[in-house]
């Protein structure tokens, strides 16, 4: 376990020489709000006693909230950064304005007279005097840069290593006997891991995993969505109204064509099939023609959308209610694949689940208190004997 806490320290490292670069301004704080959340389920944990009838909307209530919350305070930390970075950055420029003028006349007479020297010795002055100086502010940004850089690789790094031990924790007992699982065995029995690692590992998969969909949610929008629940919704309303045009009265007149002309050579033995067939060949020459119109709107629509999301107001709401959109859907898939598990009968691999799920905060109200367990314990009970009771 210290080559992998060594490693662990490496890429925080790594990352927080990136982040001292990038700076905090235009990094993401995904790493802080994971943190920040993380110590807000476990404070909720020492008040909160896990057999309170109300543990499970407490605890996801403070992981939804706290990360929300988190989020959007770091998010605003840096743009206020941002900000007065451009507001520096402008006021050197208005500032420096004359001599910045002053500085390219002199290049364009240099390079006039084919004197490269002074040239150098111009560009290397513009360049200083556009650099920008952002003074206290600057010096802020980069050291939060390199924080939020070294949690962010920390938090990563962390959830891949725990999800490969986790994994590789249910296979120790299906695998032949090797140096593999002897070296899972010593790593999950180490201090480190049984006294902090195992206590917040699931609970940073979960949490990062609520994360990425809130990203992903935020940068797609609900509009997005939606064009695509349009695009369908037309391509199946068209399939069902060919079908029903085909059928009627309207084209009555036109299935009899049909099936005394172009179907007139089928057997005998398919005549009484001839009506049904036309109505399929009406339906899907409708369909077709109806689905080139869809085409051509399932073309533009997300253009004008993305027209639409060049508004900054209309981004930001479309963004907020995408990424919160998602987030509920992926909240409602993590309770639903709890309360299934548990509701599956105990073997030594769930054992070793519940082993993580018994000393996490949010993946045991997933698991053990699940306000929807029954529903759960129902469908698993249907699947196994056919009976579906509540």
């Amino acid at each position: 376990m210290i080559y992998l806490i060594c490693g662990l320290g490496a890429l925080a490292a790594i990352g927080a020489i990136a982040g001292c670069f990038r700076r905090y301004s235009r990094i993401s704080v995904w790493g802080l709000s994971v943190v920040l959340t993380l110590v807000a389920l476990y404070v909720t944990s020492t008040l909160v006693e896990s057999g309170n009838e109300y543990y499970f909307y407490i605890v996801a209530g403070v992981c939804v909230g706290a990360f929300l919350i988190a989020t959007a305070i770091f998010s605003l930390i840096g743009k206020v950064l941002s900000s007065a970075r451009n507001a520096k950055r402008e006021y050197n420029l208005v500032h420096a304005r004359d001599d910045i003028e002053e500085a390219e006349a002199e290049m364009q007479s240099a390079i006039d007279g084919n004197d490269r020297r002074e040239y150098r010795r111009n560009l290397k002055r513009k360049k200083k005097l556009l650099k920008v100086r952002t003074g206290a502010g600057g010096v802020v940004d980069v050291v939060l840069g390199g924080v939020s850089g070294a949690v962010n690789a920390a938090v990563a790094a962390f959830a891949l290593i725990s999800f490969f031990l986790m994994v590789s924790q249910m296979l120790t007992g299906v695998l032949d006997k090797s140096a593999f699982t002897d070296f899972i065995d010593e790593a999950v029995s180490s201090d480190f891991w049984v006294s902090f690692g195992k206590k917040i590992a699931l609970d940073t998969l979960l949490v990062c995993l609520l994360c990425a969909s809130f990203r992903v949610g935020f940068r797609s929008g609900i509009s997005s969505f939606l064009c695509i629940v349009v695009v369908l919704g037309l391509i199946g309303g068209a399939g069902y109204s060919s079908y029903v045009i085909a059928s009627g009265d309207v084209c009555s007149g036109l299935v009899t064509s049909i099936s005394d002309g172009l179907l007139a050579s089928l057997p005998e033995a398919l005549s009484e099939f001839k009506p049904t067939i036309a109505i399929g060949i009406i339906t899907a020459v409708l369909f077709v023609i109806m689905l080139v119109v869809i085409i051509i709107i399932g073309i533009f629509l997300p253009k004008l959308v993305d027209r639409l999301r060049d508004n900054k107001v209309f981004m930001g709401v479309d963004g907020i209610i995408g990424a919160l959109v998602l987030l509920g859907v992926v909240f409602g898939l993590l309770m639903a694949v709890g309360g299934i598990t548990y509701a599956l009968d105990g073997t030594v691999e769930f054992d070793k689940l519940t082993s993580y799920t018994d000393a996490s905060v949010f993946g045991n109200s997933l698991y053990k208190f699940n306000p929807l367990q029954n529903v759960f314990d129902a469908i698993v009970e249907f699947l196994k004997t056919g009976k579906f009771a509540l």
